[in-house]
């Protein structure tokens, strides 16, 4: 069995150390990250959802709209029936 021992000179002490600090905050933003993107994810999700209700929402006011100029016609050949009768009234 071969064994291999590295000897640190007091020359790559702070070398080493800041080799150490360099990964440590790698995983720190690695973390950070991950955290960041599931927060992310979620609000897509709720977006998601939020888009799903806006356009229902859209099309049961389109319909309304539709419904309430079918009224409105209505009320329009109502009041040119009235008109009419009006006028065939006068005329007696």
């Amino acid at each position: 069995v071969v064994v291999s021992a590295s000897v640190l000179t007091p020359l790559l002490v702070p070398v080493v150390s800041a080799d150490i600090r360099i990964g440590h905050h790698y995983l720190q933003l690695n973390e950070t990250a991950g955290k960041v993107a599931e927060v992310v994810r979620r609000i897509k999700t709720q977006f998601d959802s939020f888009d799903k209700s806006t356009e229902a929402v859209t099309k049961k006011l389109e319909a309304s709209i539709k419904e309430v100029s079918s009224l409105q016609t209505r009320i329009n050949v109502l009041g040119r029936e009235l008109n009419k009768g009006a006028e065939d009234l006068k005329e007696d």
